[in-house]
Parts: C-alpha cells; structure tokens; sequence
C-alpha cells in the first residue's frame, strides 16, 4: 500500500459529526467559532540549544474533542510504509527508529527538512486532506478544518497535528514514492524529516541533485520550503563519519546512537543511583530523573547494546515511590475519581484513569493492599460508566 486509505464511511453532515464526536451540535458551533479562546500559549526551554520554544496548546474542553477526532476519525487511516510519524501500527510499528532503520544497508543517504513545518500547514491544505481524501462533505471538512486549525495554520501542541502532517502530502507523495522506487532510491518521512538513500550502483551526483529536487518541487506545491541549512548529503563509504538519521546513527550497516548520547544515559543512571542512596526516591525531581533513565535505557536495549541490561538492572535497584503524603493525595484522587466516572464524563475522564492506573503501579512497591484496593475501585467504576455509557 503506497496510499493512505480511509477505512471508514465518510460523514455527510454537521449533525453526522457532532454524533460522532458525542457532543451537541450547538457545542460543536461555539468550538468552531471561538477556537482561540480554547487554547493556552506558554514556552518551555529547548530539549537541544539554548533559548525557548513556543507551545500552543489546546485547553481540556477542546483537548477532549481533538483526541475524539484522531480515535474516531483518523484512527480509521491506513499509512503507507514509508511514512513513519506518531503512527500507532500494531503490525508494523512505527518511530523514529524504525525510520532510521530503513537506511541502514545504504551507501549513501540524503537527510531532508522542511522549514516551520507546522505553521506552514495552512488551512485550506487541512480542508483538502478532509475532502478529496478522506472524502467528507465540504460541511464537515469546513467544520473539522476549524477544529484542528489555530489562526489559519495547524499548532504544533494539538493532538491531532501529527495525523495532518502525515496526510498533507496525500496528492503528491505516492507518486514520487513510486518514482524513487523506479529509480533505486528509499524514501520515508518522519513528520517534517525527509531521508533518501540508495546504494553505489545507483550513485551518482545527478542523481542527488535530482531526488533533492523532485522533494523540493513536492514541498514548494504545498508551500512549503526545505531548511537548506539542515540539509546533509552522506556518502557513508568515503566518510569516517555516521549519518545522523533523526537521532540515531548509522554507519557499517547498523543503526546506533551517538556517543555523547550513550554518554549521558549513563551518567543518569548513575545519578539515579546516587540520589537514592541519599534518600531522594520520593521527590518529583527523582521520578522525573528516573523516568528520563528508564526511556534511554529503553532505546538502548532496542539497539542491542550490551551495556543496557546493565544500566537497567541498575535501575530497577533504586525504584522511585511516593512519600506519606503523596500516598494519601493519591488515594483521595482516585476516590475522587471513582466518584465522578459516569457515562455523561467517561470519555473526558478516560486519560486521568490511566495516569493514576500507573500511580498506583508505584504505589505498589511500598503499600501492595492499598494499591490493589484503588485499583480495584477504579476499575469497577470504569466498568461500570462504559457499560452504560
């Protein structure tokens, strides 16, 4: 399959959609016409670099319809292989890994971005993606398209802005995909990075300029430009040097992380071990450490690195738990919650049972009955809100 397929009937009418979002169709009207009031703007530091980003989130009223979009709506698309971003596949699943992993027996890769992703994404190109390919009557596309759209573009914090990043190109990327393939070339993409690779029999600097081109003409159709300054052709064979495919390392036909990354994996480990040595296992910033160890470590294992079981057999010695206190504000919030869990709030209150679902999982490791009791109270209200939902 080298096309996104909507494996769903199509919705025809405003009503149509706002029983398929299980809201009123008046409260569907005042999200269309006041989105911006339904959203918060902050900035946080950058992951890599100095200085901030900006965030634009949507509030939980509207968080709540967006996710009902993506479960309901795009969650019935079928994506191609070579698209590879924030795609749930429980048969071929799908990350930045996976993406990098494509490239892995190439002589030569060519790694792509496109410049203010996001922001680029205007809204008559989300309009499209609703009509022509998911096929919905301009009532609903019009009326979806104000949903996920924020001052004529897509913002990046929404929940459905990856699903439209993956379809923007829905016209025009199959029939350059088929076209690589034609010409010994690997495409993927991975939201906003664009790879191509190909082997020696295939090289040549012709053809670099030509498959470079052709993506540049595919993005500049849909108003998008290519950061050239981000753009890295690899001839792995004549470089001592990996390519860098969206983080992960790749050189002598493996995938792998850069040093530096392995580097600092350890040192939080470390670091892990040290603090709760010193007593520091109940604090937030703890937790957040751990957390932050247990996914690196977590990727190395993906990768086969010997020093992973280690590093994780060093985690699973000095376990993060909750204080006293912690512990009772837990107990009172899943009271709460068992409390408010009815058919009418389930489907806002789907995401809280999860989060304190995996509370109680390190609740358990230092009060085992209490956690079982909370567990078993969230659940049976849960059961019961969908059971008559």
């Amino acid at each position: 399959m080298d096309r996104i397929i909507f494996a769903s009937t199509p919705i025809a009418s405003r009503e149509a959609l706002a029983k398929t979002l299980s809201i009123d169709k008046h409260v569907l009207l005042d999200f269309e016409q006041n989105a911006r009031s339904y959203y918060q703007f902050f900035e946080r530091p950058k992951k890599h670099g100095d200085g901030k980003r900006s965030i634009t989130a949507p509030k939980p009223a509207l968080m709540q319809i967006q996710r009902r979009i993506n479960s309901r709506i795009f969650s019935c698309c079928k994506f191609p292989r070579y698209l590879h971003g924030s795609i749930k596949d429980i048969a071929a699943p799908r990350d930045f890994l996976t993406n990098a992993s494509e490239h892995i027996a190439a002589d030569h890769i060519i790694t792509l971005d496109i410049r203010n992703f996001y922001p680029s994404i205007k809204r008559e190109e989300v309009f499209k993606i609703f009509k022509y390919l998911l096929r919905f009557t301009d009532e609903v596309a019009d009326s979806l398209t104000s949903l996920v759209t924020l001052n004529g573009s897509v913002p990046q914090g929404a929940p459905p802005s990856s699903f439209i990043a993956n379809m923007v190109f829905y016209d025009r990327e199959p029939k350059l995909v088929e076209e690589f393939v034609r010409s010994g070339v690997r495409y993927t993409r991975l939201l906003d990075d664009i790879t191509l690779s190909f082997s020696n029999r295939f090289s040549s600097e012709k053809l670099k300029k030509n498959v470079i081109g052709k993506v540049r003409v595919m993005c500049s159709e849909k108003g998008f430009k290519l950061h050239d300054g981000k753009q890295r052709i690899h001839a792995l064979a004549k470089s001592p040097n990996p390519a860098i495919v969206t983080g992960i390392s790749i050189r002598n036909g493996r995938a792998g992380l850069p040093p530096a990354y392995r580097d600092k994996t350890r040192a939080k480990v470390h670091h892990c071990v040290q603090r709760y040595a010193a007593g520091q296992q109940t604090s937030a910033e703890y937790h957040q450490l751990h957390n932050s160890a247990l996914g690196d470590v977590t990727l190395l294992k993906r990768l086969k690195y010997k020093c992973a079981e280690v590093y994780a057999e060093d985690l699973r010695s000095c376990m993060p738990i909750y204080s006293s206190k912690k512990a009772r504000q837990l107990e009172r919030a899943c009271e709460d919650l068992a409390i408010k869990m009815r058919p009418n709030s389930v489907a806002m209150l789907t995401r809280r049972f999860h989060v304190l679902m995996h509370c109680l999982t390190i609740l358990h490791r230092t009060r085992p009955h209490k956690a079982s009791t909370l567990r078993k109270l969230l659940r049976t209200s849960y059961a019961k809100a969908t059971s008559n939902g």
